[in-house]
């Protein structure tokens, strides 16, 4: 008769339990690190921009006096510089021109707010697309005023994207 090899139902649970708790663990990491996507298809459909929004427009061809020698601070600050920027009161109408750096592969949206007398400008992001290219490109947004009001306007913040008017 042969020799039957004696089972160690000890050393068998505790591999038993060392491998179960590797697997929940391991599952914990792996859902604590996704990432929430957006679907950014879905904010293209559903953004409204605001009805006074005239028009929005982005220059990436610029002279190469305005693509050199400008001061990444100034172009990423929320501060209107008159050297480089714009800001024209018209009758009925503002029009707001600025340099800013930009990453070249998101398509945006122009889009703004108006909290008592400050107009803040707003990028909306519109694809979801990462890529380590920056330009500098010129941000044009035309915004019917009504009241021929003087407000105080800021620029987005670099690197922060407006969230959609969902209407």
């Amino acid at each position: 008769m042969r020799d039957v090899p004696k089972i160690n139902f000890q050393k068998m649970k505790r591999r038993v339990f060392f491998v179960v708790s590797l697997f929940i663990v391991s599952l914990f990491i792996v859902a604590s690190c996704t990432e929430k996507k957006v679907d950014l298809g879905i904010i293209r459909k559903t953004h409204k921009p605001s009805p006074n929004l005239i028009s929005f427009d982005l220059k990436y061809n610029l002279s190469k006096e305005d693509r050199t020698n400008r001061n990444f601070t100034k172009l990423s600050s929320r501060k209107f510089d008159l050297e480089i920027d714009t800001i024209k009161y018209t009758r009925d109408e503002i029009y707001i021109s600025y340099l800013s750096t930009m990453t070249g592969c998101i398509e945006y949206a122009g889009d703004f707010d108006i909290k008592g007398d400050s107009l803040n400008l707003k990028l909306i992001q519109l694809n979801n697309v990462v890529c380590p290219e920056v330009e500098v490109a010129r941000v044009i947004y035309k915004i019917r005023n009504p009241k021929n009001i003087q407000y105080k306007i800021s620029k987005p913040e670099f690197g922060k994207y407006g969230e959609p008017n969902q209407k």
